[in-house]
C-alpha cells in the first residue's frame, strides 16, 4: 500500500529500494525478488511447458468473436500490470459491451484464474495478428 513515499525516510528502517508501489508490475516484482533472494531466472519456451491442469499457451481463437481493439488494449494493460482485479473488470466490461465475445471472455477468464498471464498475452497477440 502507500504507507510511505518511495524514497522517503521511515521509522521501521525499510530501505526505499524495498518498496514496490501499487499497482505492482510483474517485471518489477520479479526483478526485486531475484535481487533480494539472489535468484537467476531461467526462461522456458512456452512450447516446452506442459502438464496436467495447464491451459494451452495459445488456444485456437478462429471461431471466437474478438472484442474491439480498444477493449483488447485495455485488457492487455491490466495483464501487463499483473492486476488480477483489473483483468476481471476488463473482462466484465467486454462481456457487457460486446456479448458476442462470450467464448473469448470465457477462455480468458480460465487463463486468468490460473494466472496464465503470458498465455493471455499470446491470445491477444494472435488476435491482433489475425486482424
Amino acid at each position: 500500500a502507500n504507507a510511505f513515499e518511495k524514497g522517503a525516510d521511515n521509522i521501521v528502517g525499510i530501505p526505499a529500494e524495498d518498496f514496490i508501489l501499487k499497482p505492482v508490475r510483474k517485471a518489477e516484482l520479479l526483478d526485486w525478488l531475484g535481487r533480494v533472494l539472489a535468484l537467476e531466472w531461467l526462461e522456458v519456451p512456452q512450447r516446452a511447458v506442459s502438464g496436467a491442469g495447464m491451459a494451452p499457451a495459445v488456444a485456437s481463437i478462429e471461431p471466437m468473436v474478438l472484442p474491439s481493439t480498444e477493449l483488447l488494449h485495455n485488457l492487455q494493460e491490466m495483464i501487463d500490470l499483473g492486476y488480477f482485479r483489473g483483468i476481471v473488470k476488463q473482462l466484465d466490461e467486454i462481456a457487457a459491451n460486446e456479448p458476442g465475445t462470450a467464448m473469448f471472455v470465457q477462455h480468458m477468464r480460465q487463463l486468468a484464474q490460473q494466472f496464465q498471464l503470458d498465455a493471455m498475452t499470446g491470445v491477444i497477440r494472435k488476435a491482433q495478428d489475425a486482424a
